[in-house]
Order: structure tokens, then sequence, then C-alpha cells
């Protein structure tokens, strides 16, 4: 973004978001790189982070699953107690759903203000 666009971007304000799989990727993406993202949105981590601690500050998770998607709240689950026995700001917000866009669409929209408290 910097070299494409001419846009400096500050760590707090990039966030890495996913669901599904994909949840699991920005999860793992946060935890490789917590030098570039400052947050983590995964809606229906399929498979918590696996390893050992990164150095540094840690991204801020906000994770989201439904209650009708157990294998995916027990990974998102996981995922949340791993970040926060590290010491992480984890939240894990359980909607009354399924594994859905629906349910992604609102805990994207409720929790990415938490992420993205952009200053200037």
């Amino acid at each position: 973004v910097e070299v494409l666009l001419g846009v400096a971007l500050r760590r707090a304000d990039v966030v890495v978001a996913g669901y599904a799989s994909g949840g699991s990727v920005a999860a793992a993406a946060g935890l490789r790189r917590p030098d570039v993202f400052g947050g983590v949105l995964g809606l229906s981590v399929g498979v918590p982070p696996e390893g050992e601690r990164p150095e540094g500050e840690l991204p801020r998770f906000r994770v989201a699953a439904g209650a009708l998607e157990p294998a995916f709240l027990r990974a998102s689950s996981q995922t949340v107690d791993l970040v926060s026995g590290w010491g992480g700001d984890a939240t894990l917000r359980t909607y009354q759903a399924g594994h859905d866009f629906v349910m992604w669409e609102m805990a994207a929209a409720a929790l990415a203000p938490e992420l993205l408290p952009i200053s200037r």
C-alpha cells in the first residue's frame, strides 16, 4: 500500500480479517507478523493457530463464532484462549447462528470498530 498508493500505514490501523479457513489464515498471519498487523478479526475460525508466542506486542484479536457451529466455536475459543494466555487482548463473541454470512456480517460490523480506532 505504501509503495502503490504512497500512503504510510501505522500498525494500529492495519487489520487482517477472514472467516472460516480465512479466519484461521488471518489469525496465523497476525501472529506471524505482529509487527505489521495491529488487529485480527477472525470469524468462525476453522483451525486455531499453533506455535510459540511471537516476540513483541501482539495484535488485538476480536473473534466471533456461532453457537450452532460447534467445531468452529471450539476453534475460535481456543484461538482466544491462546492469545489471552500469552497476555494478549482477545475476546470472543458468540452469536445464536450457524456457519453463515449473516452472522459474519453482523459480527464484522460489531467488532471492526473495536479494532480500527483510527486516530490521526
